[in-house]
Order: structure tokens, then C-alpha cells, then sequence
């Protein structure tokens, strides 16, 4: 599922957008910004959250048998489904509000996602002792993709989290400078983002170039002209 969902990603088309974010060599490391941050980690609190719930209160909420066939492979499905909207969250990472922007442009995206439904579904229904799996009903399986598809909204509420509070933690626990990496706002020179227009602490990030690096690449950039001129 990683790989499928790693090649949905990686076959977004590039937008006119991307000519106004500021560029990073080969020898620098590409930060993860405050708005990821902030994905990665309320998402991750969602999930963990549901399926602790369903694996120790599921079974009697439900009416199923503790740690069960059916308990467990619910429980694995709701994972899953919860993998699968979130790729769609996966596609906008700089605050955008419309993940499904421009989706009609990546046929891929829609392609791997079908595979991958169809190819759950499968596994649930018919994975039988290959793979721990027992069939659902359509209850069973409208609780388990409804909480998956939450996902999609939570993202949206995610937004309304200040990103300074992820810059002020980070910066408390880790000791990192910030950098801007957002686009620039063409009147101030700061970073901004496009949609949200939250300012500069909105495209905050952690990893900073190495200064030496860049000395480096001065030198071997000054004794090649150099050479060059003998």
C-alpha cells in the first residue's frame, strides 16, 4: 500500500506554483514545515485515538467477540480506509483547503486509488486464512469507511490549529531555527501562503542548510573558474 501510495504522489503534474517557492541543491536537506507538522501529527493523534477505541472498546460496543475474526479484520480495515483519504490530504501539503484541486490532471492518482479500494475489498472478503480476514456486512463496513473518511474533514479542522504553537514546541524541544519556505510575498519578501495567507510563521521549518556546505561549494565553484581562466 506504501508503494502504491508513493507512486499516486509522486505523479502529481508541477504547477506555475512551484516557480514562486524557493529552490533547494542537491547537498541541502528539504525541510519538513510547520504545516506538515501539523498534519502529520493531528492525524496520527486520530488514528492512534480510533483504533485503540476499537481494539479495546470495539468489540463490546459492537457486540463482537473480544479480539475476534471479525473484531480484528475490522479493525485492519478501518486502518486502511483511513491510509486512503488521508492520501487525498497527502495531495496538498503547503495549507491548501481543496485537496481534490486539480485531481482531474493526475489519472494516475485516481487509478492507483481504485486498485487499491478494489484490491481491500478483496482482501477483506475474500482473504479468508491467507490473511486472518473474515467477510463484513454493510454496517460493518459503513462504520469502517466512515471513519476513514473523517480524515478528509479533520484536515479541514487542522487548519484552524495556529501554526505558531508547532513552531514555538519544536523550537523549545529540538532548539532548531526556523526557515522560511513558503511563497514570498511579493509586496514584504517574507514567506506566505497562497490560499491561507496566515503569514510567515504559517511556512515555518526545522532543518536549516549546513553553512559549510555551502563554503564548499564556494571553493570548488572558485578554483573551477579559475582553471577555467588558465
Amino acid at each position: 500500500m506504501d508503494t502504491m501510495a508513493a507512486l499516486a504522489l509522486a505523479t502529481e503534474k508541477p504547477t506555475p506554483d512551484l516557480l514562486d517557492r524557493k529552490p533547494y541543491g542537491l547537498d541541502e536537506k528539504v525541510p519538513i514545515s510547520a504545516i506538515m507538522w501539523r498534519s502529520i501529527l493531528g492525524q496520527a493523534a486520530y488514528q492512534i485515538a480510533v483504533l485503540m477505541v476499537f481494539i479495546f472498546l470495539g468489540a463490546d460496543w459492537l457486540d463482537l467477540e473480544d479480539k475476534g475474526r471479525v473484531h480484528y479484520t475490522m479493525v485492519f480495515n478501518t486502518f486502511v480506509w483511513m491510509q486512503i483519504f488521508n492520501e487525498f490530504n497527502a495531495r496538498k501539503v503547503n495549507g491548501e483547503w481543496n485537496v481534490f484541486h486539480n485531481i482531474h490532471t493526475n489519472w494516475m492518482f485516481g487509478a492507483v486509488m481504485v486498485i487499491t479500494v478494489v484490491c481491500q475489498v478483496l482482501l477483506i472478503e475474500f482473504g479468508g486464512e491467507a490473511f486472518k480476514t473474515t467477510r463484513l456486512d454493510l454496517v460493518e463496513w459503513a462504520i469502517c469507511v466512515g471513519l476513514g473518511f473523517v480524515a478528509l474533514p479533520l484536515n479541514l479542522l487542522l487548519h484552524f490549529i495556529p501554526i505558531s504553537i508547532f513552531t514555538s514546541l519544536f523550537g523549545m524541544c529540538f532548539g532548531h531555527k526556523t526557515e522560511y519556505i513558503g511563497i514570498p510575498d511579493v509586496e514584504t519578501g517574507h514567506g506566505s501562503d497562497s490560499e491561507d495567507g496566515e503569514g510567515d510563521a504559517l511556512n515555518s521549518a526545522w532543518a536549516s542548510p549546513d553553512p559549510s556546505r555551502r563554503k564548499k561549494k564556494k571553493v570548488k565553484g572558485k578554483a573551477r573558474a579559475s582553471s577555467d581562466s588558465d
